[in-house]
Order: structure tokens, then C-alpha cells, then sequence
């Protein structure tokens, strides 16, 4: 299931096909676009920046400011966007068979029904049917899976500046990426573990984290089992010869955590400063230029502001408050938009607050039971992201879909994959329904299509608890832990 090169060919030429043929109604979806990723809002900034205006002089351009030279060609025509997206879609359907390929060296075992996902997964990929109509639609929320992408192959691979660049772009891009730091550094954890057991076993000799692992599982279970009474004494003792290894390793993990957050910054300080130059032009705007000239009342008197600019907004408020706090509540697939529309006004602020707390809640409690196994906490990272964020899209459930393949032991254990699949066939084709009812017929409301963004979520957040339940019964610590507590009762 290899994608050969008339399959690529052909996935490019449906994404073109679909394009040429529906692509102007496709960039007016609200399950495609927002105005985060949508090619109409690139071709406005892109307007008032040729005019010697602020990019942010209209409300509608939310994006950063460096999609704009990055898409200038290509966002004359859409053919053209959907070409140069294809590409990406191209590059990272490759970079998936690279993860792939990392993940079987990463988990222990054969991995033989991993090698053949290997195979599938950069297909299945491009055939994906929300990520056809994301490119169609010239969407570029298609970066940001890339980026993504490129985070969880550098912490696969143990490279501390390609995790960082990764994670870096994605978060410039979209914020929420910011919460995969920690599955990214407990990867390179693993990966350090990883290269220390097989230098070890190289040598001739088990590792020290090997060898402290089966001494803790063995007094563990002599304590279960009351057939030693000193097991408990020695739970506690750690011979003196395998400290100096042990401290070696945490030394190292700390290195490459260390790393990891230097050039993450380091990355994000360059594309904010690269930002910056890219406004540097356009005194209409507020950039970090002008903080010298705050309290200066003869400054504002020298330039006269456009309609609906504002001088006392950074280009992150425009951008980033944007993405954080969901101001506008036009409709989408998230579960913002029409609850903070019938709220009362005093109360949205602290549910804002709350709703944003509530995307870093979550990974918090998966890491401590998760952090043994990483990369399914960056997979529900992922997922969790996906479900709160304020304006999602087709692409972000492509982002956590693309991983779903690297899991086949667990997909196989999930207790009812048929609903589960079924559910998913009906919401993609009930959202365009109730949206053609509330929309176009006038015969329904608002309430029909936010029940569908409701179920969407809801969909997300039954994936989630499944993929957890189907996860810690197949770990090993906790069947004997559960068995040991079935004998105690």
C-alpha cells in the first residue's frame, strides 16, 4: 500500500480537480476557513499592505504577518494555492513515512504491523477527504500540520533544533501548538533512554535504567504477593553501581530538554522579529518601533489613522488575542462561537478564561499517567487541541488523524470502532445539512448547526477517552496492578 507515484499524481489531481470545480464555494465554508487560515483574508491584508496600509487595517486578516510574503504569488489565483498546498501536502505525506519509520524504532518488538502502517500511512494521508477539501478550499491551516509534523519527527530522531523549529513555526502559526513542548521533550526523554540501552547492550551489558526497571517490577510484584517481607526495605535501595549511570542519564535528559526550549525560543524570537521588519513600513500600524513614541501626544496628531485601525494594538493583539480569547462569533466547528453569542456580556470574560485554561488542564493530568508513553500523549495533545481551541478546522482534525495509523494495536482494542467510524460518516455529512438549513432555506436556526459542532466535540472527546482506556489496559504495570487489586477483593 506503498503510494507509488500514479497514486501522488492522482491525489494532485484531485485536489486541482476539486478546486477548479468547487473551489470558490469551498472557500466560504466555515468548516475550512476561518479568517486564521482563509485565502479571502490573505488577498484583503495583502490589498492594504500594496496601498502602504497596515495588513491589520481590516478586522477580517488574522493571520501573521509573514503569510503574507510567503503566499503573495500564489494567492492571485486559487489554482495557484492549491498547487503550492498540494505540495506541502506532498512533503508532508513523506515526512509521515519518515515518523512512521521512527516510531518502529521507537516502540519495542518487531513492529511488523507497524512497518506495513509505515507503508499505508503517507496514503492514506493524501486521500484523506477533509484534507482534499482543506487544499481546495486554499486553506492554510496545511502548514500547521506540517510544522507539527516536523516537531514529532525531531523528537522522534533525538534532534533537539528540528523538535524546536517545529514546534516554533506551528505555534507562530497557530498557538495552541505550544502545549506539544512537553510530549516533544519527554520524546527526546525516550530517545536518550532508547540510544543509552542500545550502546549498553552493544557493550555487553544490560543498561542501568533496564536494570533498575526489572528491580523495581520484581519487588513490586514480591510485595503484591506478601512472599517477601523485605521486598519493601529494598524498594527503596538502589545499589551504588548503577547511580553513576543513572545520574549520567538524567544529565543528558536534561540537556536535551534544555536544548529543546533554547532553540524554541531562539526560533520564535526570529519569526517575531522577522515580523516586526515586515511591518516595520506601515506607520499606520503598531509595531514595537513605535513604543518609544507612547505618551507623546504630537506623534498621534502627525499621522491620521485609517477606518477601524487602532494605534494603541500590537499586531499580537490582532493576531494571537485573537486566537486566545474568540472575540468573533462568526460560526464554525468549534464550541465557542454560539455559546459566547447568547452569554450575557458581564459573564464571557471569565468563561474565556476558563475555556482557555481548560486546552491546559487536560495535557497536565495526561502527562503525569501518560508520561511513559509519549507519543500517544502527543497524539492526545493533539486531540485535546482540535476540541477547544476557538476556531477550529477541517485541517486540525486532519493533524491528529494522520497519527491515529501509528496506534494500530490500540485502534484494534478500541470497544466499538464500527460506531465510532459510523458517527464520524454521519457528522460530515449532517454539518453541511443543518448549515444549508439554517442558511440557505431560512428554515432552521442557529441551534440546528451548533448541535453539530456540540456532537463534533463530543465525537473528539469519546475518541480520546477510548484511545486512554485502550491504552492503559494494554500497559503492563497496570494489568498486574489490576490484577493484584482483583486478588485483594
Amino acid at each position: 500500500m506503498r503510494a507509488t507515484l500514479l497514486e501522488q499524481v492522482g491525489c494532485f489531481a484531485c485536489r486541482v480537480g476539486v478546486a477548479y470545480i468547487i473551489g470558490d464555494i469551498l472557500q466560504r465554508r466555515v468548516e475550512l476557513n476561518t479568517p486564521l487560515h482563509s485565502l479571502i483574508s490573505v488577498r484583503e491584508a495583502l490589498f492594504w499592505k500594496d496601498i502602504g496600509r497596515s495588513p491589520y487595517t481590516s478586522s477580517y486578516f488574522r493571520g501573521p504577518p509573514l503569510l503574507l510574503p510567503l503566499f503573495r504569488w500564489t494567492s492571485v489565483r486559487l489554482i495557484r494555492q492549491v498547487v503550492s498546498l498540494a505540495v506541502v501536502d506532498w512533503i508532508t505525506a513523506h515526512l509521515l513515512s519518515s515518523v512512521a519509520e521512527q516510531v518502529i524504532r521507537f516502540q519495542d518488538g518487531d513492529g511488523q504491523d507497524l512497518r506495513i502502517v509505515q507503508q499505508a500511512a503517507p496514503l492514506l494521508y493524501l486521500i484523506n477527504p477533509c484534507l482534499i477539501l482543506s487544499t481546495a478550499a486554499g486553506s492554510t491551516a496545511n502548514l500547521v500540520n506540517l510544522c507539527v509534523l516536523t516537531a514529532l519527527q525531531g523528537g522522534l530522531a533525538g534532534n533537539p533544533a528540528l523538535a524546536g523549529l517545529g514546534l516554533a513555526a506551528a505555534t507562530y502559526l497557530s498557538a495552541y501548538p505550544v502545549l506539544l513542548l512537553v510530549p516533544t521533550a519527554l520524546l527526546l526523554w525516550k530517545h536518550v533512554s532508547k540510544q543509552q540501552n542500545k550502546l549498553a547492550g552493544e557493550s555487553g551489558c544490560c543498561s542501568s535504567e533496564a536494570k533498575f526497571t526489572d528491580q523495581a517490577a520484581r519487588i513490586y510484584s514480591q510485595v503484591a504477593d506478601n512472599t517477601d517481607k523485605a521486598a519493601n526495605e529494598q524498594q527503596h535501595s538502589l545499589p551504588d553501581v548503577l547511580q553513576p549511570a543513572k545520574q549520567s542519564m538524567q544529565k543528558q535528559k536534561t540537556r536535551v530538554t534544555c536544548q529543546l526550549f533554547c532553540f524554541f525560543f531562539m526560533f520564535m524570537l526570529g519569526l517575531l522579529l522577522l515580523s516586526e521588519m515586515q511591518l516595520r513600513h506601515h506607520h499606520d500600524h503598531f509595531t514595537m518601533s513605535t513604543l518609544g513614541s507612547l505618551g507623546r501626544p504630537q506623534a498621534s496628531k502627525q499621522q491620521s489613522l485609517p477606518l477601524g485601525a487602532s494605534k494603541s494594538q500590537h499586531w499580537t493583539q490582532h493576531v494571537y488575542g485573537y486566537m486566545l480569547t474568540g472575540p468573533d462569533s462568526t460560526p464554525n466547528i468549534g464550541m465557542w462561537w454560539y455559546f459566547f453569542a447568547e452569554i450575557f456580556p458581564g459573564w464571557r470574560a471569565p468563561l474565556k478564561y476558563l475555556f482557555t485554561c481548560a486546552a491546559v488542564i487536560p495535557p497536565l493530568l495526561l502527562t503525569i499517567k501518560l508520561h511513559q508513553q509519549p507519543l500517544l500523549l502527543f497524539l492526545c495533545q493533539c486531540i485535546v487541541n482540535s476540541m477547544l481551541k476557538p476556531y477550529p478546522t477541517a485541517a486540525d482534525a486532519v493533524q491528529f488523524m494522520a497519527l491515529l495509523p501509528l496506534f494500530p494495536h490500540l485502534l484494534l482494542q478500541l470497544p466499538s470502532v464500527a460506531f465510532t467510524a459510523t458517527s464520524l460518516l454521519l457528522l460530515v455529512y449532517l454539518g453541511p445539512t443543518m448549515w444549508y438549513l439554517w442558511m440557505d432555506l431560512g428554515t432552521g436556526n442557529a441551534n440546528f448547526y451548533y448541535a453539530i459542532t456540540l456532537l463534533w466535540s463530543a465525537w473528539q472527546a469519546m475518541l480520546l477517552l477510548q484511545l486512554l482506556s485502550a491504552a492503559l489496559e494494554s500497559s503492563p504495570a497496570d494489568r498486574q496492578q489490576g490484577k493484584h487489586v482483583k486478588n485483594a477483593t
